[in-house]
């Protein structure tokens, strides 16, 4: 396929070639004819220039018969030979460039024909084309019909050409009314023809270094459209594509109903596009909200959605920034922005709606609303990290380095280790964006645009002498983002300013006399900064003292940050010969460290020592004999010898350490040859502890064996469970009274002296047996029970 610059230079080939026919009738003659203006695109003068692609003309400086040489300047400043060129018969050269980089130029007489002529030097300079079409995409009808396509060239006066192989020079200069033309020949064909495809059309006005050209696409058919945009003489060039479509006429709508965020944060509101590429919005109500902003959207990619992103710090100041898109395909144009004269926008609700079309005055087919929250200051926190741990870069890495230890909340921090301030803050995410400095620049500027300040502040300074600070800035602290949390991360050993160790207060404030706050917001934090130090765990005789065994425990302490590797090397004499027992171990949270060194190879008397990071803490130690291993013993079982079924057992036994390490063991409670129970018991060497078990005896009666039990060492007993032999009682109907007529008192006479015979029976009134009866049984009963017994 022909290429754009190589169509370009096809404009000059008639001229050129009629230069040749003539130049073969009078060849016999041995000289070329003398060129013409048709014949070349500029004339240069000696020391001039010229742009790479033209076809340049050196006039009467050579003579005709002299044989000219062209030479180029190398980047070492010397010449170099290019080609030998004619000089016609009207003492002329005409040279095409476009074969010919950027540089210094010559054309040097070699050999000549007459007088003497001197160098001639010019300089080649290389042009650049850019267009870009500004929407992308367009409609074939209604007022989205337009694109603007912005030319721009490092050349000044220059002649463009349009070309498309979809249209007719005639046709192209129908949708770009803003130009007009003429037709050139574009495919080499030799015609110019205003009504070929393949032709272009050649811009009458002349081209500056940014011009625009405005195109129509009404009654295009649909379709993707590639513009080039080529000088006519160099023919460098650049394309650009717009797209045609039908008019909109589906739907948009909001992506939820309600999106909130705070002020001076930035918000993303997504929108959807149905059966439709553009649409408007609105966001707030000039009448009621005293703010508005309107807004056309374009779906770039098809995929139905766009995001805008809204910086509500800049709201209400007209700024362009203020929406943005998050996709690059997709795009925002004809934004009309509310103005408040630079005031940040009000908290509350505004309505947002949405309209396929261009048309900001149509009425709206969906609305939502966006809240807008006043923004709070938090708190303000201290981390830290080792020295040589590798930080995360977002906000999730932070995330998984608090996981795993890597970075971990501390008010101590060596010096040499990472300082990590952590500000927990909304509001800040717009401001931030807007300041080319980022969170820095909103920081560093207590009294001004924003009045925010973070300081760090030396607590106690010595002696007649002012608080250090420490000035925290780009060179010395990296930045993580996250959702409304900021991490400043600072490699103490960047701060010279900085004393090895020391108490600071970091505050982090927003003033009142800024708009991010109606009074001082202020969050602090106090740290210590520590010299780096490591402990090694001695005893009273600053000894390290191990047994001979597996698994002895070497520790200490250290100033270091969490996580930090610490390598231990155990230096000794075993018997006359050396060791070495290599370590690692490290940090804790709480400043420990911890490592199992096995000296079970290595006789008791032994001595060794212990270097921890090449002599940052030492310690010397010996080997002891290997302490005997725990060993438990049961005794003192105590539980009743009889119960009833169904009562409640308590049984107890001593559990003693008679070992010489401190160990943990299982106690179990067996019944009946069953285990009902256990307990495990840890005890130093020497220490004992009772246990208790206590069990229901919800078992036949018989006699049972009961124990305690720990390892080897049991205690049993018996135990004897006898059934209830209560008797139950027999329930006793309870008799029914009979109803006894009451008497009729009836009058008698008065009675007489005459005296009443009594009966003297043996019962003596008694019912039944009587008196003499009763003590026979009595005393028969009272001799059984006696015989029984007996």
């Amino acid at each position: 396929m022909t290429g754009t610059q190589d169509k370009v230079r096809g404009l000059f080939l008639a001229a050129l070639m009629i230069t040749s026919v003539f130049a073969g009738v009078v060849a016999f003659s041995g000289s070329v004819a003398a060129a013409n203006s048709g014949d070349y695109d500029k004339a240069i003068s000696n020391g001039g220039s010229a742009w790479s692609g033209q076809t340049i003309a050196v006039l009467d400086h050579f003579d005709s018969n002299d044989e000219v040489i062209l030479e180029k300047k190398n980047s070492n400043g010397n010449w170099e030979f290019q080609t030998f060129v004619d000089v016609d018969s009207g003492n002329d050269i005409v040279l095409d460039t476009s074969s010919y980089s950027t540089s210094d130029y010559r054309f040097v007489e070699e050999t000549n024909g007459g007088t003497v002529d001197g160098n001639y030097t010019f300089a080649l300079r290389t042009q650049k084309v850019t267009a870009s079409a500004d929407p992308v995409a367009v409609e074939n009808a209604g007022a989205a019909n337009q694109t603007t396509v912005t030319v721009t060239s490092n050349r000044p006066s220059w002649s463009l050409i349009i070309a498309n192989d979809d249209f007719t020079p005639n046709e192209i200069n129908s949708t770009f009314t803003s130009v007009t033309g003429t037709p050139v020949d574009w495919d080499d064909d030799g015609n110019a023809d205003a009504t070929d495809e393949a032709d272009a059309l050649l811009v009458s006005s002349t081209f500056d270094t940014s011009e625009t050209v405005t195109g129509n696409f009404t009654g295009i058919a649909t379709g993707s459209y590639d513009y080039t945009f080529a000088a006519a003489d160099t023919g460098i060039s650049n394309s650009t594509t717009v797209n045609v479509t039908k008019p909109a006429t589906g739907t948009v709508a909001l992506g939820e109903n309600l999106y909130t965020d705070e002020i001076g944060d930035v918000a993303s509101i997504t929108f959807t596009l149905e059966d439709t590429s553009q649409g408007v919005v609105r966001i707030g109500d000039k009448a009621s909200d005293n703010y508005q902003a309107n807004l056309t959207i374009t779906d770039g990619d098809g995929d139905g959605e766009v995001v805008v992103n809204v910086n509500t710090f800049l709201m209400g100041t007209g700024n362009g920034d203020t929406f943005t898109v998050a996709n690059d395909d997709d795009s925002i144009s004809n934004e009309e922005y509310g103005d408040l004269g630079g005031s940040l926008i009000a908290t509350g609700g505004y309505n947002v709606e949405v309209a396929t079309g261009t048309d900001y005055d149509v009425n709206s087919q969906n609305v939502g609303t966006f809240d807008i929250q006043p923004r709070t200051t938090n708190e303000l926190n201290t981390w830290t990290a080792p020295g040589a741990a590798s930080l995360p870069t977002d906000a999730e890495g932070v995330a998984s380095a608090v996981d795993d230890g890597t970075i971990t909340q501390d008010g101590t921090v060596a010096k040499g280790d990472y300082l990590i301030h952590e500000l927990d803050a909304t509001g800040l995410e717009g401001v931030i964006e807007n300041d080319s400095n980022g969170i820095f620049g909103v920081i560093g500027d207590n009294d001004g645009i924003y009045n925010v300040s973070l300081t760090v502040t030396e607590v106690e300074p010595a002696r007649n002498q002012p608080a250090r600070t420490v000035n925290i800035n780009d060179t010395n602290t990296d930045v993580i983002a996250g959702e409304d949390v900021y991490y400043l991360i600072t490699d103490t050993d960047d701060i010279s300013a900085m004393p090895s160790h020391g108490e600071y207060e970091a505050e982090f404030m927003i003033a009142e006399e800024s708009q991010l706050a109606s009074a001082d917001e202020s969050v602090t934090a106090t740290w210590e900064l520590a010299q780096r130090n490591i402990e090694i765990d001695t005893n009273d005789d600053d000894m390290v003292n191990v047994s001979a065994e597996d698994g002895e425990t070497i520790s200490g302490t250290s100033t270091l940050a969490p996580g930090t590797s610490l390598n231990i090397r155990v230096n000794g004499q075993d018997e006359g010969v050396a060791f070495l027992k290599p370590a690692t171990a490290t940090v804790q949270a709480d400043g420990t460290w911890s490592t199992s060194v096995n000296f079970s190879d290595i006789a008791a008397g032994s001595e060794f020592t212990v270097n921890v990071n090449n002599g940052a803490a030492t310690a010397d130690g010996s080997v002891q004999e290997a302490a005997a291993p725990a060993s438990f013993e049961v005794s003192d079982l105590s539980a009743p010898g009889t119960v009833m079924v169904g009562d409640e057992v308590t049984a107890t036994a001593t559990v003693a350490n008679n070992g010489g390490t401190e160990g943990t063991t299982t106690v179990e409670f067996t019944f009946g040859g069953d285990v009902l129970d256990s307990q495990e018991v840890t005890l130093a060497p020497g220490e004992s502890t009772t246990v208790e078990f206590s069990i229901t005896a919800d078992v036949d009666a018989d006699t049972y064996e009961h124990g305690i039990s720990a390892g080897d060492s049991s205690q049993t007993a018996e135990i004897t469970v006898e059934a209830d032999t209560t008797p139950t009682p027999t329930e006793t109907a309870t008799p029914t009274p009979t109803e006894t007529a009451t008497p009729t008192a009836t009058q008698t006479d008065a009675p007489t002296d005459t005296p009443t015979e009594t009966d003297d029976g043996d019962d003596s009134g008694q019912p039944g047996f009587g008196i003499g009866v009763a003590l026979v049984a009595l005393m028969g009963a009272a001799l059984l029970a006696l015989r029984r017994q007996n």
